[in-house]
């Protein structure tokens, strides 16, 4: 900052331009919470490695479950009994859709990030409906209202669906376990001529739970805000926004107490060829 001082006893002389100081304070402060980031990746990368490596023991653990559950279909009657019947095909589809998913699990632990490529939206929204569902649970509904046309956007196959099961996480909690979520995608106007695009592609994540007020919803995207206590890392969806603005695209809210909230996902809409 400048500004314009006299010599108090030589009036006379030229306007001299004096540069006061900054105070250090706040480039100190924006060091602090810089080691604070740093610090809290560094702890999230240790804790990415160390998942990693059980998801990986515990994968193979699973495949001799079902190595051996194989084993013992072979070993039954040749007409065993319904009862036994039912037994054996629920426990063997159990402890196959747990290696699926410990390894969908081990692929997003050893994956840094990823490159962005195109990607048919309708397609990886399709894919991502069975990890929805063990997200959310037994008692919490899944519905699809998706784009019937193909859409195309440029990101991460890996990082959109990350950031599902982000969402579909907060949803299931803002719900108790219990309600309706629903997937939607649509093709949608850009909202200001500063898109690389005229048309975007939504995606929507909709539940039907206890909704926010206008308190939380003014930081919800915060970085580290939480309202959920020692249990939440704030970290959620500060990430789903810069994962739809670091794509070109950005990431918004609506929502009111006891009406849901819908978080919504918009990326540019590029051509299909």
């Amino acid at each position: 900052m400048w500004v314009q001082a006299l010599p108090p006893s030589y009036s006379d002389l030229p306007i001299q331009e004096v540069l006061l100081i900054e105070p250090a304070m706040p480039r100190a402060a924006q060091g602090r919470e810089r080691d604070v980031l740093h610090g809290d990746l560094r702890r999230l990368a240790a804790l990415g490695e160390m998942t990693a490596a059980a998801v990986h023991d515990f994968n193979n653990l699973l495949q001799v479950v079902v190595s051996a559950l194989r084993v013992i279909e072979g070993q039954l009657d040749p007409v065993p009994a319904q009862e036994v019947k039912d037994l054996f095909a629920q426990g063997l589809s159990a402890a196959q859709r747990a290696a699926f998913l410990s390894r969908r699990l081990l692929s997003y632990g050893t994956a840094s990030g990823g490159a962005a490529a195109r990607l048919e939206i309708g397609a990886a929204l399709r894919g991502s409906m069975p990890m929805l569902g063990w997200i959310l649970g037994g008692r919490i509904g899944l519905r699809q209202a998706l784009h019937e046309e193909p859409m195309v956007v440029e990101c991460c196959a890996n990082e959109l669906e990350q950031v599902l099961l982000n969402l579909a996480a907060n949803a299931r909690d803002a719900m108790s376990g219990a309600g309706t979520l629903t997937l939607r995608s649509e093709i949608v106007p850009a909202s200001s001529l500063s898109w690389p695009t005229r048309s975007v592609v939504a995606v929507s994540v909709v539940d039907d739970g206890c909704g926010m007020p206008e308190d939380v919803q003014a930081r919800a995207f915060d970085r580290y805000f939480t309202t959920k206590g020692a249990e939440g890392s704030g970290i959620g969806l500060f990430a789903v926004r810069e994962f739809a603005r670091r794509n070109g695209g950005d990431a918004w809210l609506r929502s009111a107490p006891g009406q849901g909230t819908t978080v919504t996902v918009a990326l540019p809409c590029r051509p299909l060829d």
